[in-house]
């Protein structure tokens, strides 16, 4: 930085140069003006950031629930067309978060395309280029193990749970 002033027609004549004025107002002697600061950004969580994180307990829900309707009897079809449109409605959230991100000032957010894999494939690596430039952003991430794995599991126990619900109901 060096000897700065301020620079021409930013101070009255006669008056005394404030060491308050705003570094937006100093030049540098040889007459370029320093580059303003980049915008903080405090936090990189997003709404869309952790509705991705939430997509795997919908997908799971919606499984179960198409169990239930059809007396547990799904189909390969059902389950793909399922499936799909979770892949879908995954790349809008992720996209709908990288404009998000995008608003917030950060560098180069992830590709929405990420997220056909797995919601998690996307916030992984949105997590870290996130964390590189705030060192925030990885709590979508970890929501998304979270309940990915309790999404996991509770398809797994359905059955189980069914059977012992049904043998606790009388009659």
């Amino acid at each position: 930085m060096g000897n700065l002033q301020p620079g021409p027609g930013q101070v009255p004549a006669g008056q005394p140069v404030s060491p308050y004025v705003p570094m937006r107002y100093w030049h540098s002697p040889e007459g370029t003006t320093e580059a303003a600061p980049a915008p903080v950004v405090r936090s990189s969580s997003t709404s869309p950031g952790y509705s991705l994180s939430l997509l795997p307990a919908v997908h799971a829900f919606l499984l179960v629930a198409i169990a239930v309707v059809r007396s547990g009897e799904t189909t390969w079809p059902i389950i793909g067309a399922t499936n799909l449109v979770m892949m879908m409605l995954g790349v809008l959230i992720a996209r709908a978060d990288q404009r998000a991100l995008a608003a917030l000032g950060l560098a180069a957010p992830t590709s929405p395309w990420l997220s056909l894999p797995s919601p998690l494939v996307y916030l992984v690596v949105r997590g870290n280029r996130a964390y590189r430039q705030t060192f925030t952003g990885l709590r979508p991430f970890w929501l998304g193990v979270l309940v990915t794995a309790a999404s996991a599991a509770a398809v797994i126990l359905a059955p189980t749970i069914a059977n012992l619900v049904g043998r606790l109901q009388p009659g």
